[in-house]
């Protein structure tokens, strides 16, 4: 695509400096073919955008067609592309405008036909030289010293205004689009949460009947095997889901992210620009421009090692968000205490504190697993960390934990061992203690996200070619 529009460009550039206006027309309806041959059929407006910026196109010195139309000293090119909005007044090498160039070489009918579609015989190039300055033929001269510049100020103004309407035409079309492509984030991401909980549910089904198997293995058989078959079916449905909402999200921010810049271009980036661009907002916590991103490999010197510090100087414990699974399997592996909160056995409250104590005594990363059921297995870290202390949750989540030994009275002396006497804790090795929650949830819950840092965990960039 990128090669062909550069071809495309090329000839367009060529033709106008030969004044061939019929390869230019030729050109032209190909590209309107092209443009009603794409698969996503675009609106009016960007239609209209695409071909004026085909109109518009400069070579590698910034000259635009018009600009060599002009240098050519082709009028009927000229006209053709000012009637089809053509900037008058783009500056190309040197800063030279059209009608610097058409009065450069003498082209006194292209001087005539610029001035009368806007063309500014005050512009200057960067060498300081005026149009009249650069003329060369007396004619040329002539025409520009008795030249009415108010006709140009009208001209100019109806130029903007018309360009405008193009603009905002292509704008009104995105957000269109952008309307249409929220509501089909929300109600992906409304179906993607309710298969989500009834996975959880099925999960929690599957532990309570394996747990009791063994009291009547011909009785619970048939019934696990049926609910094992339930959850391949959900976990296929929420795997579904979660690729298209994930998609549907990424092609809505896209969607914001293009109206903001073609706002700023018609609006020049002023602050009344700035104010409505904050006026899209999708309202959504997860703002990726606020999150840390690293891919897997980052992980050990980032997170594990922090040799960034942005985890110990952080107010908060990350919340690492992986659709992959791929940071699952990789801390699962590394020296950390893992707990599977989905595990019931793991998350029994006497080995939960354990493993918590553990972690703060010989210094490991204490992980939180919550899969995709981040809401609902929160809730469950909540009722067993209140079932060990009053405020253990609230100081895990706030690093208060570690700080004036508040960890000490986690401490069973009677059933711990002597290994967990409040002697044998070393603040070295407390420094590099860490809480990690993980999540295989593209959309944390509000929570989670208030009590946490978001890290996303990316596995490419997505690049996107605008016409």
């Amino acid at each position: 695509m990128k090669r062909r529009n550069e071809t495309r460009k090329k000839k367009f550039m060529e033709a106008a400096y030969d004044g061939n206006l019929q390869e230019m027309k030729f050109i032209i309806g190909d590209f309107e073919k092209e443009l009603d041959g794409m698969e996503e059929k675009l609106d009016s407006g960007k239609r209209k955008q695409a071909l004026l910026n085909l109109i518009d196109c400069k070579d590698s010195n910034n000259n635009s067609a018009l600009s060599e139309a002009s240098a050519g000293g082709s009028p009927e090119v000229c006209k053709f592309l000012l009637s089809n909005n053509a900037d008058p007044n783009s500056k190309g090498a040197f800063g030279r405008t059209p009608l610097w160039r058409a009065a450069f070489a003498g082209h006194l009918n292209c001087v005539q036909i610029l001035l009368e579609n806007g063309g500014d015989p005050r512009m200057y190039s960067q060498d300081g030289q005026r149009v009249i300055d650069a003329a060369t033929k007396d004619n040329v001269i002539d025409i520009l010293k008795n030249w009415n510049i108010q006709l140009t100020e009208r001209m100019l103004q109806q130029i903007d205004k018309s360009r405008r309407e193009i603009k905002q035409e292509q704008i009104n079309g995105l957000e269109e689009r952008k309307k249409m492509a929220k509501l089909e984030y929300e109600q992906l991401k409304s179906k993607y949460e309710h298969v989500k909980n009834e996975l959880y549910s099925c999960n929690c089904e599957l532990q309570r009947l394996n747990d009791e198997y063994l009291l009547n293995p011909d009785m619970y058989g048939p019934l696990i095997d049926k609910k094992e078959a339930e959850k391949v079916v959900l976990i296929s449905q929420s795997e579904d889901l979660r690729e298209k909402s994930v998609k549907s999200r990424i092609f809505y921010k896209d969607l914001l992210s293009e109206i903001r810049k073609e706002k700023n271009k018609i609006k020049n980036e002023t602050e009344e620009s700035d104010d409505e661009g904050n006026d899209d907002s999708d309202n959504d916590n997860l703002d990726d421009n606020k999150i840390m991103k690293i891919n897997i490999k980052e992980m050990d010197d980032l997170v594990l090692r922090d040799i960034t510090n942005c985890v110990r100087t952080a107010d908060k414990w990350p919340i690492i968000i992986d659709q992959n699974d791929q940071a699952s399997t990789f801390l699962r592996y590394r020296d950390t205490n893992y707990v599977n909160c989905l595990d019931m056995k793991s998350m029994e409250k006497n080995k939960f504190r354990l493993a918590l104590l553990g972690s703060i005594r010989y210094g490991k990363p204490f992980v939180l697993d919550l899969m995709q059921y981040d809401q609902e297995l929160l809730e469950s870290i909540k009722s067993v960390c209140d079932q060990i202390d009053d405020k253990l949750f609230e100081d895990m989540c706030s690093k208060e934990l570690v700080k004036n030994e508040k960890y000490a009275r986690l401490i069973r002396l009677e059933s711990d061992g002597k290994e967990y006497e409040a002697h044998n804790f070393n603040q070295n090795r407390i420094n590099n203690f860490k809480i990690l929650f993980l999540t295989s949830n593209p959309y944390p819950s509000d929570k989670l996200l208030n009590l946490t840092f978001p890290i996303k965990v990316i596995t490419r960039v997505k690049d996107d070619d605008f016409f």
